[in-house]
């Protein structure tokens, strides 16, 4: 169980576990292709969403901004 502002953390984790779990199943067929860089604009939009629905605090919001900016 989780709390509703841990969900932009529990779907990152899920995603890289499914990542994973796809990349044990299949064989290798050469060298895998670069990763998707991520829509951080998109990711910041929807983090702001959640903000203000009142599923994450402004302090979790700016602190993952913060984050996804660092990215770039």
């Amino acid at each position: 169980m989780f709390e509703m502002h841990q969900e932009p953390a529990f779907r990152a984790i899920k995603e890289e576990m499914d990542r994973r779990i796809r990349r044990l199943r299949r064989p290798p067929l050469g060298p895998e292709p670069p990763a998707a860089e991520p829509d951080i604009p998109g990711l910041i939009e929807r983090l702001s969403e959640l903000r203000d629905a009142g599923i994450i605090t402004k302090g979790e919001f700016e602190a993952k901004k913060a984050d996804l900016l660092a990215r770039i």
